[in-house]
């Protein structure tokens, strides 16, 4: 019953990490996962009594404030294949930042700017993007969209929390974004990936860390399994 306990469980062998973003102040974010690779964050509103807005689970989370808030967790990258993996994470963010003319990032596993796998909301279209970069130059791009208009008829001060993963496997060739358990339409042709997600920035809640693309909301339980999972 206990949320935390059944994310560990699901393919214990295959799980590189697990940050539920639940701590109350300091600049570690604590991996809960086989491995300990904490991740170091930084801009987070940590002060409990500012964090009122709980996780689905009714446990923590981590507010990101859009101007410098994120969370590295590229110790994790050494121990997952390159272009094998499933990334999941909830997410929600206010009606009031979602107009403009970028993209939010929720989420970026990188080895280079040719190689990247990410999750983030279109701003524009009002969507969750699953993104996909794989070859020199980014040779191939592939994007699956979701059809979600975002916070539709919702709290505008306490928005809806999604659950977004996102599944990668280069057997099948194919990338797949899940919005609330409901897949997208998969992304195939993926290219080849060069390096590893190690050689540079590995993230939660911007593109980069100069701050580009920043998210503005909460996130909690991120997890990254080194295995394409199913819809189940």
């Amino acid at each position: 019953t206990n949320y935390m306990e059944k994310v560990k469980r699901i393919r214990s062998t295959a799980l590189v990490g697990y940050w539920p973003l639940n701590e109350e102040s300091g600049t570690i974010a604590f991996d809960h996962g086989p491995n300990g690779y904490n991740g170091t964050s930084s801009g987070l509103i940590r002060v409990p009594t500012t964090r009122g807005f709980l996780a689905p689970d009714g446990s923590r989370c981590a507010e990101f404030d859009g101007s410098a808030s994120y969370v590295d967790i590229n110790a994790a990258s050494s121990s997952s294949a390159n272009a094998e993996l499933t990334f999941a994470v909830w997410a929600a963010t206010p009606d009031s930042v979602l107009a403009g003319t970028t993209k939010a990032q929720i989420a970026i596993l990188a080895a280079d700017t040719a190689n990247q796998i990410g999750i983030d909301f279109d701003t524009t279209a009002y969507r969750f993007s699953g993104d996909y970069y794989a070859g020199a130059g980014d040779a191939t791009y592939s994007t699956t969209n979701s059809q979600l208009v975002y916070n539709d008829y919702w709290n505008k001060a306490y928005p809806k929390w999604h659950h977004l993963a996102i599944t990668v496997s280069a057997t099948a060739d194919e990338a797949i974004l899940y919005v609330d358990g409901v897949a997208s339409t998969a992304c195939s042709s993926l290219g080849t990936w060069t390096g590893a997600f190690g050689s540079t920035i590995t993230i939660l809640g911007t593109s980069k860390k100069a701050g580009a693309d920043l998210f503005t909301g909460w996130l909690a339980h991120a997890a990254w399994w080194s295995t394409p999972m199913t819809e189940a």
